[in-house]
């Protein structure tokens, strides 16, 4: 996993481009074909027997990217958010970008935590604080009665 691109795009919103490549994908790839082989009928094998090249050749070379592409998003999702550092508030959009026999790459758009600061308005704070102190509530049942009342 490789975190490409990490932008602002908007005030809260973010957009990661991250890139999967090399041999990660490939084993995803190779776990796809072993995983959907019995369900595939190629002329002259019984199922799940047929070659790999002669799989590929009859439905196609990218027939296995897509669950290769299912099995590594959340792990390099995961990863690149936290390679940038990101507090994510909702899932994000994700569009798969590039995808060929070496790897993937998708951009993720995420929204994330706003930033709010609060000024200094002058007042004694002293005076709420104890105010506010009266009415913490340390037991559990105290808790549950102000919450069934």
């Amino acid at each position: 996993m490789n975190l490409k691109e990490n932008k602002k795009t908007e005030k809260n919103t973010v957009e990661l481009v991250v890139e999967v490549k090399g041999d990660e994908f490939k084993k995803a790839v190779d776990a796809a074909f072993k995983k959907n082989l019995s369900k595939m009928t190629v002329p002259g094998f019984r199922k799940g027997k047929a070659p790999r090249k002669m799989v590929e050749k009859l439905y196609g070379e990218g027939v296995f990217y897509d669950e290769a592409v299912n099995a590594l998003y959340p792990a390099a999702y995961e990863a690149a958010v936290k390679e940038a550092g990101i507090d994510p508030i909702d899932n994000p959009e994700v569009e798969i970008t590039e995808i060929d026999a070496e790897g993937f790459t998708f951009t993720a758009k995420l929204i994330t935590e706003s930033k709010v600061s609060i000024p200094k308005i002058g007042l004694q704070s002293s005076k709420y604080l104890s105010f506010v102190g009266a009415f913490k509530l340390t037991d559990t049942t105290s808790k549950a009665s102000l919450y069934n009342s």
